[in-house]
């Protein structure tokens, strides 16, 4: 049996999609500490129906990122490992 070439389109174009979400996120993280990927490119890579947030925290963490946050019809948040959350809301 010829394994589906739909199929293995689809994960070659998954692939260079996450590839091309790495160079992203990494280019913004070396100039700013934070950065915002929106629900749609986070779509193209991990398609509904599969624990995105999830997901995303691994791919985070396999790129030495933190998820900062994940919100459905938002998107995510990611930030440099050595990023500081002290916020001081009384001041």
């Amino acid at each position: 049996m010829d394994p589906d070439p739909q199929l293995s389109h689809d994960l070659f174009r998954r692939e260079i999609l996450m590839e091309i979400l790495v160079q992203t996120i990494s280019s913004a993280l070396e100039k700013k500490s934070i950065c915002m990927v929106a629900y749609d490119q986070l779509e193209r890579v991990w398609p509904r129906g599969e624990d995105r947030t999830a997901r995303v925290a691994r791919f985070a963490s396999e790129h030495d990122w933190r998820l900062f946050f994940c919100v459905e019809g938002l998107g995510a948040v990611f930030v440099r490992k050595d990023y500081s959350f002290d916020v001081d809301l009384a001041g």
